[in-house]
């Protein structure tokens, strides 16, 4: 099966299954760090994952209704935390929290979507070769939530070391 492959180089190749007559591809590949994007002809995209990158992957559907196919769905690798998700016009709306300046990486099922906004303000977006947006995110992007419960848990160890 013919595919593409994007991000880190990762060794990924195809190989003949063991058994010649099965008709099966087998697949082998080394993960670097980072991430590699492999596009397969059938459509099926795949993210290949180092395990301190797969910490920053998340996949929040773009309907409320968890039970969704593959047009509903939404990979969201690079912040702290992907919360949720939501479509408006051309742009896809993350609510999340991040701790430092990051590259935000989104892909979804849903190919008309041009622009990124990160708890609800609106960034810089690219588009990759793979099909996938990117923004960059400043190291003052995290969410309300994030920066109150900061802001609780220092007030919390202050009166605690005193």
């Amino acid at each position: 099966m013919p595919f593409e492959i994007y991000g880190v180089d990762s060794g990924f190749k195809a190989l003949p299954s063991n058994n010649n007559a099965s008709g099966y591809t087998r697949f082998t590949y080394k993960q670097a760090r980072g991430a590699t994007v492999v596009r397969f002809s059938n459509g099926v995209l795949a993210y290949l994952l180092d395990i301190l990158t797969a910490y920053t992957f998340f996949a929040p559907p773009i309907i409320p209704n968890p039970s969704v196919d593959s047009s509903h769905d939404t990979f969201v690798l690079g912040p702290y935390l992907a919360r949720s998700v939501h479509i408006s016009g051309s742009t896809v709306n993350v609510i999340g929290d991040n701790a430092n300046a990051t590259t935000v990486e989104l892909f979804t099922g849903v190919s008309l979507l041009d622009n990124i906004s990160w708890n609800n303000k609106p960034l810089t977006t690219k588009r990759t070769p793979c099909g996938s947006l990117t923004a960059l995110l400043s190291s003052n992007g995290a969410s309300l939530e994030s920066n109150s419960w900061k802001s609780r848990a220092m007030q919390a160890a202050r009166r605690a070391s005193t």
